[in-house]
């Protein structure tokens, strides 16, 4: 359920069409996606404007100590915000820090939604 004949490659399955077709109508917190794995990510809840993220009992997955107290923790949250942000010349660079960033944000907006 994840191929469209019109086209040659596709990575987009029908769950995350779906979430796509419904994020401005139905999501009224953009940031936190419609598209919740309890174990992995699949094909088929990737969108073209959504990614699914992988929650556990504790919530949302997060980088280990990002947005932490501790002084080790404040380097790191600020290190990987200055990395993030940075403006790289190759797409593919620019795409995953884009990814990344937004998969932190949807992970702290998750936990704090869920606290």
């Amino acid at each position: 359920m994840t191929s469209l004949p019109q086209t040659r490659s596709q990575n987009i399955g029908y769950l995350g069409r779906t979430a796509d077709y419904l994020k401005d109508t139905c999501n009224l917190n953009a940031k936190i996606g419609m598209n919740i794995a309890l174990n992995s990510i699949n094909i088929a809840q990737t969108g073209q404007s959504t990614l699914p993220y992988v929650v556990t009992n504790g919530g949302a997955f997060r980088l280990e100590g990002y947005g932490g107290g501790a002084a080790r923790d404040q380097i790191l949250t600020q290190a990987t915000d200055d990395l993030l942000t940075s403006k790289f010349a190759n797409l593919l660079e620019s795409t995953y820090a884009t990814s990344r960033r937004d998969s932190i944000d949807a992970a702290v907006e998750y936990n704090a939604a869920t606290a």
